[in-house]
């Protein structure tokens, strides 16, 4: 991966509380790239018990679609359902089965930054399906908020997540952070 990890500056251990996010690492794209991993996430597995992603991002094309695959995991084990707005129509659909679940939309106007903020719920657990939120918005023509869920069909442990445009490259200066969240 190319970028900045900046992990080590974070506040992780800096109070411990129940509830709390707690900053793991952070990637400021140094050059364009299609993808963002995190992994060796089983090192965090007896710390928190859920995971969130914060982005802001620009990719090279004015519209396409953000994903994440979890484990490395590219077969038909994904769901996704979303709800969207734009201030004169609202729509919602699903995509199932898939290999990956949609995150939201990436710089629907060209040269605009987006923001997701990804919840990956019992990120840890070898008990139950992993589930995803995500929260998307793009100001610009059209400005667009986007709910969005979904669910792996896979009972293990996660160890890694990635993070990509379906058709294209983040730009310079897309910024990706991991938090844990205490059980």
């Amino acid at each position: 991966m190319l970028g900045f990890p900046l992990g080590i500056l974070s506040a992780a251990g800096a109070g411990g509380v129940a509830g709390t996010y707690e900053l793991i690492e952070t990637y400021i794209l140094g050059s364009n790239q299609s993808e963002v991993s995190f992994s060796s996430l089983a090192t965090y597995a007896s710390t928190y018990k859920h995971l969130q992603i914060r982005m802001v991002a620009l990719g090279t094309t004015s519209v396409d679609n953000q994903i994440i695959r979890l484990n490395g995991d590219t077969g038909n084990n994904y769901n996704s359902h979303f709800l969207f707005g734009d201030g004169s129509s609202v729509g919602s659909g699903v995509y199932t089965p898939k290999d990956k679940i949609y995150i939201g939309n990436s710089s629907i106007t060209a040269n605009q930054f987006t923001a997701v903020v990804v919840d990956i719920l019992d990120a840890f657990s070898s008990t139950k399906n992993t589930t995803v939120r995500a929260l998307y918005g793009n100001v610009g023509t059209p400005n667009v908020v986007q709910l969005l869920s979904g669910a792996w069909f896979n009972t293990a442990s996660l160890t890694s997540i990635s993070v990509a445009r379906l058709s294209n490259n983040y730009t310079t200066g897309s910024r990706f952070s991991l938090y844990g969240i205490r059980g």
